[in-house]
């Protein structure tokens, strides 16, 4: 098992600008190595999930840039969970989130309710 100090060189490595991940292939290649390195980290400390919610952190989960960044009242979340990485966002990302992002499961704003039990907004959506 790799010390702290080793896990955090592994995640801190990131070859996001490289020619090593230009390609589809390589981006899903280098993703799956970050997503396999946080699982561990999540299995060990006993969590569920990971929830980015920061642009740097959203970028490290998915690989996804974007200009929305600029404009905080659509923000983007990534959730990394043993078995999948869903990302909410608006809907005017989610065609681009979907395509750009491999095996990311997307959830545009417009998609989402509120739990049973709790009232949400008056047309029943979530509110960020």
């Amino acid at each position: 098992m790799p010390s702290a100090g080793g896990r955090l060189a592994e995640m801190s490595d990131t070859r996001m600008w490289s020619s090593e991940v230009s390609s589809a292939d390589g981006l899903a290649a280098e993703l799956t190595r970050r997503h396999a390195i946080l699982r561990a980290g999540l299995a060990e400390a006993g969590g569920a999930a990971l929830v980015a919610t920061r642009e740097a952190a959203v970028t490290y989960l998915t690989g996804y840039t974007t200009a929305t960044w600029s404009n905080h009242s659509r923000p983007i979340v990534a959730v990394l969970t043993p078995g999948a990485l869903d990302v909410v966002c608006a809907e005017t990302e989610a065609d681009a989130v979907s395509s750009r992002v491999p095996g990311v499961i997307v959830h545009p704003y417009v998609e989402l309710r509120s739990p049973d039990g709790l009232s949400g907004l008056p047309d029943g959506a979530i509110q960020f």
